[in-house]
C-alpha cells in the first residue's frame, strides 16, 4: 500500500470532521448517597473528606473467611506437588 499525500489525508479528515456528531445522553447526574465512605460537597471547592471506619482495626469476617480459604488452598496446593514428587 502507498503512503497517503498530505492531501488525500487532509481531505480524509475534512470528511471525518463534518460527519454528523451523535448525541449520547448521559442519564441522570449521580446522587449522594448517605453512609459513603467519600463525602464529596458539590457546592465545595474542598478536598473529599474520608470518613472515619467504623471499626478501625478490624477485619471483616469475610474477609478472613476469604484469606483462610486461599491459605488452604495454597497449603493444598504444595501438599500436592510433594505427593507428586515422591510418587
Amino acid at each position: 500500500m502507498l503512503p497517503q499525500s498530505k492531501a488525500q489525508i487532509f481531505k480524509e479528515e475534512i470528511k471525518l470532521a463534518n460527519k454528523p456528531q451523535i448525541d449520547i445522553p448521559l442519564g441522570e447526574p449521580a446522587q449522594h448517597k448517605p453512609g459513603s465512605k467519600i463525602d464529596i460537597s458539590l457546592d465545595d471547592d474542598q478536598p473529599p473528606k474520608l470518613q472515619p471506619d467504623p471499626a478501625p482495626g478490624q477485619i471483616l469476617q469475610t474477609e478472613m473467611e476469604i484469606v483462610n480459604r486461599h491459605h488452604e488452598e495454597v497449603r493444598e496446593q504444595h501438599r500436592r506437588a510433594r505427593v507428586q514428587q515422591e510418587g
